[in-house]
Formats: structure tokens, C-alpha cells, sequence
């Protein structure tokens, strides 16, 4: 990126002018977490599993380790397709990401950017 503003910048292109979008990977949520925290995995109020998330390691990364088959697609908090109700516990996520501030009050995370800060259970229903 930097290269083609340079390229633009000696073509007389004005900065102002130029869009940039900068990705980067998924924040470090999971340096809050300092040992391994349970997650019980629901779908409807029944039990699909129980795992450990290990720090630095995020609910969905624990959950498809453990071979539980937990919805997502863009794995950084930008489609919602990880959307679950969480039950019971503490999570830390990044921000921004797509949940609305009426999900978030209705107990809804996101398991590809949230990390837990103490056994949670997460309900992966359809939302």
C-alpha cells in the first residue's frame, strides 16, 4: 500500500484523494485471559459440549478444535455469522466489530473475536 501511494503521490494524485482500508489480524482479546477457562457449547438449551479455551485462543478457535460445529464465516467480527447468546460468564471482544448495540444488551457475542474471562456457556441457537 505504501508503494502505491508513493506512485500516486509522484503522479500528483493529492493525498486527500486516495482511499485506504488497513486489515489486521485479531486484536490480542485473549491477553486478558492468563489460564484456561470452560466453555459449554448449547444449541437450545442442550448441551453439545463442554472444552477448554487456553489463553490467547478464541471461543470459536476452542470450540472447532474440540470438534464442535459452531457457525461462522469471516472468523473477524464482521458478519455475525458467530453470533451467540451467551448464558453465563464473561467475554472480552474486539471493537469494533458488526454487533448492534441492541444485541449486545440481548447478551449476544461473538465467538471469533471473544475471548473468555471465566467459564462462559454460549447458546449458538439460530439468534
Amino acid at each position: 500500500m505504501d508503494v502505491v501511494r508513493s506512485v500516486l503521490a509522484g503522479r500528483g494524485v493529492p493525498d486527500e484523494q486516495v482511499h485506504r482500508e488497513r486489515y489486521t489480524s485479531v486484536a490480542d482479546t485473549g491477553s486478558a485471559m492468563t489460564v484456561p477457562q470452560e466453555m459449554t457449547v448449547e444449541e437450545d438449551g442442550r448441551t453439545l459440549g463442554t472444552v477448554m479455551v487456553e489463553p490467547g485462543q478464541t471461543l470459536l478457535d476452542a470450540g472447532l478444535a474440540a470438534g464442535l460445529a459452531m457457525p461462522h464465516s469471516c472468523t473477524v467480527g464482521n458478519c455475525g455469522d458467530c453470533r451467540v447468546r451467551l448464558r453465563s460468564g464473561e467475554v472480552a471482544q474486539n471493537e469494533p466489530n458488526c454487533l448492534t448495540p441492541q444485541q449486545r444488551s440481548e447478551g449476544y457475542v461473538l465467538t471469533c473475536v471473544g475471548c473468555p474471562l471465566s467459564g462462559v456457556t454460549a447458546d449458538i441457537a439460530d439468534p
